[in-house]
């Protein structure tokens, strides 16, 4: 079946070669260009409504010396941003997310983590993000005395692709170096502004009226699991076992634990009642941990040191004796440490001083102060306040991934936020046993409840000032891609769209609005995406970025204070980073592919 990439393609190659043909022989207006798949309208409407706008100068002025300064540490940003990731990559070719071309594009359809429900919201913010964009660049224009050559829309092939404002050169030269800068990072400026104001409202009264559904939001099965056999998919909601009603997870959990027949049946939010089989499967396991184990799919555990096991608890109970393991699944079998994984230690910290272990030493931790810790959640648990305190002798057990069994006798630091709790010096540790999930159903569950929390604040506007909105931003950019970073157990977030809806209610102050709260929330959260997005990459200093002209002018400006002040000096420090930029963004697009 031809995919919708393959169509997109197709689509974008028959509209350049019809436009490119209809240029060439005529039969486009003057007011249209075509430069291979790339296709410009140009107009001169709107120049006398920004003639109108421009009035009060001195407060666009200002306004346009403040975005000037966040352009400029956001230009900066973007540079080592750049340049952290590529030395990211080169140092760890092996952690890739799940890369593929079309994950480039912000196509809902086409890149696979943003639906086609999520479209109409999708295109009304990037509808907002242009306007504002080149708007402030043609109103920075007009309150500079810049005169503008046309305005227009740009496409790449039949997709919308932007907006431009084209300032006259001459007049643009003749400027100076502080109206020039202030008109380049105009566009900048206001994307920055929708942004805080759409997510300023979304994180407060919209967001105050959304609740997260009672039950078990179900975000992906695993192929042959009970859950899957059983016909649920994501989009599903759990709300009893056995007829008892389930409030979350825990809940649902517990009540699988209460329950003695291998078979339970389930009942959804739909009014649907599904019969589930249960069996021990292993899920989100490090694959080093469990060799020559094949934990991809999630296979189910038989046997557990030779005896059976078909629930949770049952698995718990056959390793609660044994730091060693041997685990016999649908994927093969193997001899294993189970107990808390850490991905490294520091070597300058208790655990390391101890052991001489460093960072590259991954280590299975199974015996603290002679007690038995079969998971991550055990040791978490043990390792804490009144237990144990700073100064502590405490012998453990560990089991290195390249050796076998060994035991130190560590004394424990000071916790650098709480000095009163311990510190062990061992990081990157792993939820699970020995990183691994056992579940009796298969199901991982969507993470309603910390998406809704990371939209929501009960005092939006003190977090702007306090540096949290800031936090909330950074989670937001990654929340529609979650599903691609390595070791995923759940779907992304896209907005309030089906099914993902069915895992929230509205209530509160606009709960008389219905499911139009969705429909608000959905365009607050992608303006407020496609708004910081845009200033961030138009902040990057390569032509013909924004931040490639705020290069420039800032170059000229340093140079002109030395004896290097000439057009060929400012043009080898703008080319030289502009290269530099370009091969970086190159490197981070295709060097997945590549290493």
């Amino acid at each position: 079946m031809v995919g919708t990439f393959t169509w997109l393609l197709v689509a974008l190659i028959a509209v350049s070669v019809i436009a490119m043909w209809a240029e060439r022989t005529g039969r486009l207006p003057e007011s249209v260009n075509v430069s291979g798949p790339l296709i410009t309208l140009h107009t001169g409407r709107g120049r006398d409504l920004l003639d109108r706008l421009a009035g009060p100068k001195r407060l666009w002025r200002a306004w346009g010396n403040l975005g000037l300064g966040f352009a400029a540490v956001v230009a900066v940003a973007m540079f080592g941003v750049i340049g952290t990731s590529i030395a990211n990559l080169l140092q760890n070719p092996s952690i890739q997310l799940d890369y593929q071309p079309r994950h480039m594009l912000v196509i809902p359809g086409v890149n696979e983590y943003l639906p086609l429900a999520a479209a109409p919201a999708i295109v009304a913010a990037l509808l907002v993000a242009l306007v504002v964009h080149e708007g402030g660049h043609g109103l920075l224009c007009r309150v500079e005395d810049i005169d503008i050559d046309s305005l227009g829309l740009v496409f790449l092939g039949p997709i919308p692709m932007g907006a431009f404002v084209a300032p006259d050169e001459d007049s643009q030269i003749a400027a100076d170096r502080g109206a020039q800068a202030r008109m380049f990072a105009a566009g900048v400026t206001n994307n920055l502004a929708i942004t805080i104001v759409a997510l300023l409202l979304l994180f407060g009264p919209v967001m105050g009226s959304v609740a997260v559904a009672d039950g078990v939001p179900v975000g992906q099965t695993y192929r042959g699991s009970p859950a899957d056999e059983a016909g649920l998919t994501f989009g599903d909601r759990i709300t009893s076992v056995e007829g008892e009603a389930v409030a979350d997870r825990d809940a649902f959990d517990a009540a699988l634990a209460n329950e003695s027949d291998r078979r339970v049946t389930v009942g959804l939010a739909d009014g649907r009642e599904v019969a589930l089989d249960r069996s021990v499967m292993l899920v989100r396991a490090v694959p080093a941990v469990f060799e020559p184990i094949n934990t991809s799919g999630g296979p189910t555990i038989h046997a557990v040191n030779g005896t059976t096991v078909r629930t949770t608890a049952e698995f718990e109970a056959a390793v609660e004796n044994h730091s060693l393991a041997r685990i016999e699944t649908s994927g093969g079998t193997a001899t294993v440490p189970i107990g808390a994984l850490a991905a490294g230690v520091d070597p300058d910290g208790p655990f390391g001083t101890a052991t001489g272990l460093g960072t590259d030493d991954p280590v299975v931790i199974t015996r603290l102060g002679g007690e038995r810790v079969v998971s991550y959640e055990a040791f978490i648990d043990r390792f804490r306040a009144p237990n144990f305190a700073p100064e502590d002798r405490v012998d453990i057990e560990y089991y290195r991934l390249d050796g076998g069994r060994e035991t130190a006798t560590v004394r424990l630091g000071a916790d650098a936020e709480n000095a009163s709790d311990p510190h062990l010096g061992v990081g990157g540790l792993r939820p699970g046993y020995s990183s691994a999930g056992v579940g009796e159903v298969g199901l991982e569950t969507y993470p309603a409840e910390r998406y809704a929390a990371t939209l929501t604040s009960e005092t939006p506007l003190a977090d702007l000032v306090s540096g949290d909105f800031l936090l909330r931003l950074g989670a937001i950019l990654f929340l529609p891609f979650v599903a691609m970073l390595p070791m995923s157990a759940g779907e992304g977030f896209a907005g309030f769209i089906d099914p993902v809806a069915n895992f929230y209610v509205i209530e509160g102050p606009l709960a008389g609005l219905g499911g139009l709260v969705f429909t608000l929330a959905n365009v607050l959260f992608w303006t407020g995406w496609v708004n910081v997005n845009l200033a961030f990459f138009n902040c990057i200093p390569a032509f013909p970025l924004d931040g490639g002209h705020l290069l420039r002018v800032g170059t000229e400006g340093v140079l002109s204070r030395t004896r290097f002040n000439s057009r060929s000096a400012v043009r080898v420090v703008t080319t030289t980073i502009g290269l530099v930029m370009g091969a970086g963004l190159l490197v981070m697009l295709f060097g997945p592919m590549l290493l």
